[in-house]
């Protein structure tokens, strides 16, 4: 019997040591993670579960009481008013999906497929639009729908109309600016999916005798279903909750969901009936996601896909002419705004229209010389520089860990990123304020600070992991093989090579938060922005101030821009020096 148990206890020992050897494996590979998970739970389902239960809270006199009820659902739902203003939502958002993604399929199709040496600067052209403000490039289009605007009074002076069209302030204004403004998000998301495609499929089927158009239909459309069902989503979800354009294009007219909430929440502060409205439309979105499949895979968009691009011929010469002149008008689309915005600042008139009345820069020096301005710019980089910091630092540690490690519940903390994305960011607003009220936790630049990077934090998430995807592991397999251990190679090997995927992410993560409105404006106390200046210049007074405002920040947004790609080129030089 002692001889038995004098063999057993080694046995145990040596399970026990496998045992914690195992449980330090599964702590190594999920550590950098643990930081993210923290945020998402702590700022993405917690708020969430808060919403749904004030939702079926009873709200009375500025305060929520603990009465379970679903009379705030009652509410919304036998409400001619909010079921009016709730299926005007869809459609919009609806509409304007099928504009975005049928406008820039051919267009992003032009761009992996159609062009070669200039790929990199047609790309970057997309961008740039992006690039600059949201309410700046919703404004820009007052002056184009409006009754004296540039499309009234084209028509008038070509003896197309007497009268003036009534374009602004209607559901139609709505649509155009919204298409307009997530359109570079759909050209994007589907040129990523043709790009990591490849031609060479498509080559074999006509080497096989398929027509273009049977190639096409058969095996590029289907092979890119993944770009096209993220195009959709990133249009449609954040759609649904547009604010600023309804309230500057759309009037009464065109109210949409997210115009209704912030009177709710904002003035009527009854968390209860706003709650129950947020907790419906995000419902609606996740049933929208739902139906397109049982998750978003970001991996078949982003991480590459079938295909040698080195073996790609030009397409015909009829179709890449006619792809090109699309292009050209597609690239009309994106910067006629903002070619007008820019005009209209130089302009010497009071209103933001023709006819042009004299050449003049006061309006550039009233901005500069405004205290307001340079304070809320201020406030927006430190936000911004801050947003960028912390989103790096919580998201490349999981982006690594996500795509080197397999670890339980990596799949579920992968899906639980795309929340943020897949909801509109108003939405989140709503849900953060709802926490921050519900703990008292007075609102001040910490809480938009959370506000920001809990919106940005998936985009960097990906970026970095898309890096991480094409990174080659041989590189730290050979420092292994040279004596340095794990910690050693990722200091000296594998974090060197990720600056470039943390750079962008961060240089993404700093201009939604430059640009990000909705949130600052529900999470703010005293705060002021450039996007909240920007809005109270816009819901005050309408002056070319305004214009100068916004040409300043396209300025910077190109400057930027363009000094990041002289900087990325340059470095690829002296790569290519190195190497030879």
């Amino acid at each position: 019997m002692s001889q038995v148990t004098a063999r057993a206890a080694p046995m145990q020992a040596g399970q026990r040591t496998k045992g914690a050897q195992a449980m330090r494996d599964a702590l190594i590979r999920v550590g950098p993670a643990l930081l993210i998970i923290v945020w998402v739970l702590a700022f993405v389902f917690a708020p969430m579960v808060i919403m749904g239960i004030y939702s079926l809270w009873q709200y009375q006199n500025f305060e929520m009481l603990r009465n379970w009820t679903v009379e705030n659902y009652a509410e919304l739902v036998t409400s001619t008013i909010y079921i009016r203003v709730l299926w005007r939502t869809i459609q919009i958002a609806g509409l304007t999906t099928i504009f975005c993604v049928g406008l820039a399929y051919p267009f992003a199709y032009f761009l992996a497929r159609g062009v070669r040496r200039w790929r990199e600067l047609l790309v970057i052209m997309v961008m740039i639009p992006f690039w600059t403000s949201f309410l700046v490039r919703t404004y820009a289009w007052m002056s184009i729908l409006g009754e004296h605007g540039v499309i009234n009074e084209a028509l008038i002076q070509l003896g197309v109309i007497q009268q003036p069209l009534q374009i602004l302030y209607t559901t139609t204004a709505v649509i155009i600016a919204a298409t307009y403004l997530f359109f570079p998000f759909a050209i994007l998301t589907l040129y990523s999916s043709l790009e990591k495609l490849g031609p060479s499929t498509e080559e074999a089927a006509l080497d096989l005798g398929a027509t273009p158009w049977q190639a096409f239909r058969r095996i590029t459309l289907p092979l890119s279903a993944a770009g096209i069902q993220a195009a959709v989503i990133f249009v449609f979800v954040p759609a649904l909750g547009l604010f600023v354009t309804p309230a500057l294009l759309g009037g009464t007219r065109a109210t949409m969901i997210g115009n209704v909430q912030v009177t709710i929440f904002k003035n009527a502060m009854n968390f209860g009936l706003g709650s129950s409205i947020s907790f419906v439309v995000l419902m609606l979105a996740m049933l929208f996601v739902a139906g397109l499949g049982r998750s978003v895979d970001l991996d078949k968009v982003y991480a590459g896909g079938v295909g040698d691009v080195a073996r790609a011929r030009q397409p015909e010469h009829l179709r890449l002419r006619a792809l090109g002149i699309y292009a050209v008008l597609m690239y009309i689309f994106l910067y006629l705004p903002i070619a007008f915005l820019i005009i209209f600042s130089m302009n010497n008139s009071p209103t933001a229209s023709f006819p042009w009345q004299g050449f003049t820069l006061k309006w550039y020096q009233e901005v500069i010389r405004d205290p307001w301005m340079i304070n809320s710019v201020r406030n927006s980089l430190l936000i911004a520089c801050l947003t960028a910091l912390i989103s790096v630092v919580v998201a490349a540690p999981a982006a690594y860990a996500m795509v080197r490690f397999r670890f339980p519940g990596r799949t579920l903390l992968k899906q639980s990123l795309i929340i943020p994305m897949i909801i509109p960011s108003i939405m989140l607003g709503f849900a953060l304020l709802i926490l921050f009220t519900a703990f008292e936790i007075d609102l001040s630049v910490v809480t938009v600070l959370i506000g920001h990077v809990t919106y940005v934090l998936p985009y960097v998430f990906f970026v970095v992991a898309a890096q991480q995807y094409g990174f080659d592991k041989t590189l730290e397999e050979a420092a292994m093989d040279l004596g340095a251990n794990r910690w050693v190679t990722f200091r000296r090997v594998t974090l060197p090579l990720m600056v470039p995927g943390l750079l962008a992410g961060g240089l993404f993560a700093f201009t939604l938060s430059l640009d990000e409105f909705i949130i600052t404006f529900l999470l703010t106390g005293t705060l002021q922005t450039l996007p909240l200046f920007v809005w109270g210049m816009l819901r005050t007074m309408v002056s070319p101030t305004v214009n100068a405002v916004g040409t300043l920040i396209v300025i910077v947004a190109f400057v930027v821009v363009l000094a990041a790609q002289l900087r990325g080129r340059l470095r690829r030089r002296q790569g290519l020096t190195a190497a030879g």
